[in-house]
């Protein structure tokens, strides 16, 4: 309670709002003609909260001044910490963002640009982390594809590179099979056990690709296709060199009919 001189209005401080209690608080006083006011000023939960209702005692009276409620200030400390909550904020979307750009650079390091598929790190990568014991390798090599960019352009090589893994995606897809570009002309799928039917309709489908081109009747295409069903224990770069071996002798024993 704030006692004022002979002649002078006694004010009394209330208590704080029971959501108030225990925050710093202080007391202003100043004369409004012969009264001698004194407000409380509470500080809570960052905000300044000026002219809360004080009990004024007047002539044994009690009066009641009405709720007022300055302008809300943020104190300095408290304004400190909302710079630090928004820094922090600021710091959690930069990593956010920097998260989702090195997943984006990863994915692309392991992603050929031009048909979207895996590329060789990223084929090995998923074999090396999948059983491949009874997998299904198929690799695929295109017949004179060098003679289709010198013809019609590598626009229209491109578009035969395309058209190749589009086949190959809606053949195997849905018998879990994953498409792998391992360069050049060389495609590979990673089909699981029990999937050679699934194989040989790709051999089949690559005999005779019609791929429609821009300006062009379109160019038909082939592709030698080599199978085999990977034995326990043997890596993908072994079970390649052994499917590849195959296909490069068949294709000797064409060449020399």
């Amino acid at each position: 309670m704030t006692t004022a001189g002979p002649g002078t209005t006694q004010v009394s401080d209330p208590a704080p709002p029971s959501a108030l209690r225990s925050v710093v608080r202080f007391v202003v006083a100043g004369t409004v003609g012969s009264v001698v006011v004194t407000h409380l000023v509470y500080w809570a939960f960052g905000l300044t909260f000026d002219a809360l209702p004080v009990k004024l005692v007047a002539h044994g009276a009690p009066v009641l001044m009405p709720l007022l409620i300055a302008p809300l200030t943020a104190i300095p400390w408290v304004r400190l910490q909302k710079r630090l909550t928004e820094a922090n904020a600021r710091l959690a979307e930069e990593v956010d963002r920097r998260t989702l750009l090195q997943g984006e650079l990863e994915r692309q390091a392991r992603t050929d640009p031009l048909t979207e598929v895996l590329n060789r790190r990223g084929f090995f990568e998923l074999a090396e982390r999948s059983s491949t014991t009874g997998a299904v390798l198929v690799l695929l090599d295109l017949d004179d594809f060098k003679a289709v960019n010198d013809t019609f352009g590598h626009a229209a090589g491109d578009l035969v590179l395309q058209a190749v893994v589009t086949v190959a995606q809606e053949l195997t897809e849905t018998a879990g099979g994953v498409v792998g570009r391992l360069g050049g002309d060389e495609f590979v799928v990673l089909l699981p056990p029990t999937t050679e039917a699934v194989a040989h309709r790709l051999r089949d489908r690559m005999t005779g690709l019609d791929v429609p081109l821009p300006d062009e009747d379109g160019v038909t295409t082939s592709a030698s296709v080599g199978i085999l069903t990977m034995r326990a224990g043997q890596t993908v770069d072994e079970a390649l060199a052994e499917v590849d071996g195959g296909m490069y002798e068949r294709k000797r024993a064409v060449r020399s009919l």
